[in-house]
């Protein structure tokens, strides 16, 4: 069974707006946390849209690794671990050891996304 948990956080530092939600999935023997931080509220529609078609594989064992990979790719499907999912259309993907970081290709250098 596949668990769910959300918790949005929203402050402003430095006078800017910014929001962060924590959401955590569990089941199947496994727990991902995903962090999404950002200073526009504009994301927000895509941020939920990745959430929501995030899956946990049922088969694939978590195996801990060390190799160094720091590739990009806009947008599509992507894995992660025990983790599926598909980013939003034009949004970038760097991939490294511990984590997939995924932000919007057109992302404005006063905003903030990660």
């Amino acid at each position: 069974m596949l668990h769910s948990i959300t918790d949005p956080y929203q402050k402003s530092l430095e006078n800017n707006d910014a929001f962060a939600i924590l959401t955590v999935f569990s089941g199947y023997g496994k727990v991902v946390s995903i962090l999404a931080t950002s200073n526009d509220q504009s994301y927000a529609k895509n941020i939920d849209d990745l959430l929501g078609n995030i899956k946990l594989d049922k088969t694939k064992k978590t195996v801990a690794t060390n190799n160094t990979v720091n590739t990009q790719t806009s947008g599509g499907n992507g894995t992660f671990g025990s983790v599926i999912y598909t980013s939003p259309s034009g949004w970038n993907i760097e991939k490294f050891p511990d984590g997939d970081i995924l932000t919007p290709a057109d992302l404005p250098k006063t905003q903030f996304m990660e």
